[in-house]
């Protein structure tokens, strides 16, 4: 047999070694030829005499020899009966079997060197929860946040930061948002920071962004919701410090004095921004329909916004109004204003 084999003539070789009631090493044979195939149907002529082990062992030959040939399909069907949990996770990744991938994280035992290998397919498809819980399941709270980072579930990242204890994360959000501003992504940096919690600096930047659109002369109205924004966020910011002693409800006020002075001032300067271009825009509309007297009522305490607004526009909207409610002395005062103007 072995004088056979030796010339390639194997299934001459196969012959011998069985009529001589050796199978085991007309099975090593096989083995050694790779062919697996065959030694399952050895293994299985075999009777009972066949560990489960070896049968494993056939079935994950065959399954990598699919592999090999990107027939996932049939690498799958093998690995699983091979019970070889790597080989099946790469097979359901290549056929998108992501539901099935997921569950997998359960399946294999905590701190398995195969569970960063699972997050890293599950990350790489999106699915940031699930490759967050792989992360934690093998003790790596800092990939798990790296992870939320990469995918931009800032919210996530912070939460997870906060329940480990690594204050880092603040200063990597910050980063990023600073290097989104240097390319000019300004609305994705709004997102991320609303995202990660950070509201009172979401809020800054939507008052950024508000001042770009002053700048392109965009509608009134638009300025106006995108400040409403800002305060909103604001706002949000003011519930995130509320207490269980102070409540946002009934303290308000009290919540603004137990914070900075600068960040109090923003939340207020942002209703101030908002109440502008509200006036503006309600005066414009009160004269659009003849209401003269309201308009012109409007358009006076818009002389509250002047760190605001243009002060042309509001006192030539003054001029307007008050010449239409023929309160000339007004309009007289908002003349001389306009000319004091250097610029006009």
């Amino acid at each position: 047999a072995e004088v056979a084999a030796f010339y390639g003539e194997f299934e001459e070789a196969e012959k011998l070694y069985l009529d001589a009631d050796r199978r085991d090493l007309a099975i090593e044979l096989r083995m050694t030829l790779c062919d697996w195939f065959r030694v399952v149907q050895l293994y299985r002529m075999g009777g009972s005499g066949v560990s489960d082990q070896q049968m494993e062992t056939a079935w994950r030959e065959i399954g990598h020899h699919f592999a090999n040939l990107r027939s996932w399909e049939s690498a799958k069907e093998y690995y699983d009966k091979s019970h070889y949990i790597e080989g099946f996770m790469d097979a359901l990744y290549h056929l998108e079997q992501f539901d099935e991938l997921e569950k997998c994280v359960e399946k294999l035992p905590e701190k398995s060197p195969l569970l960063p290998k699972l997050a890293d397919m599950l990350a790489s498809v999106g699915m940031c929860a699930e490759a967050v819980q792989a992360h934690l399941r093998f003790g790596d709270q800092k990939a798990a946040v790296n992870t939320c980072v990469n995918l931009r579930q800032w919210g996530e990242a912070v939460e997870l930061a906060q329940k480990y204890q690594m204050p880092q994360v603040n200063t990597l959000i910050a980063k990023h948002a600073a290097q989104l501003l240097n390319e000019g992504r300004l609305t994705e940096a709004i997102e991320m920071q609303r995202n990660a919690g950070r509201y009172l600096d979401a809020a800054r930047l939507l008052a950024q962004l508000a001042e770009r659109e002053l700048e392109k002369r965009a509608p009134m109205l638009r300025i106006k919701k995108i400040y409403i924004l800002a305060a909103l966020l604001a706002e949000q910011h003011l519930k995130a410090v509320a207490t269980p002693e102070i409540d946002y409800a009934s303290g308000r006020n009290t919540l603004l004095d137990s914070i900075s002075l600068e960040d109090a001032a923003c939340i207020e300067r942002m209703w101030h921004c908002a109440e502008a271009y509200h006036f503006m825009l309600l005066a414009q509309r009160q004269l659009r329909f003849g209401i003269i007297h309201s308009a012109l009522t409007t358009a006076i305490r818009l002389r509250e916004y002047e760190d605001v607004l243009p002060l042309e526009d509001i006192y030539c909207l003054v001029a307007l109004a008050s010449c239409a409610d023929r309160a000339f002395g007004t309009c007289s005062k908002a003349f001389m204003k306009l000319e004091t103007l250097s610029h006009l």
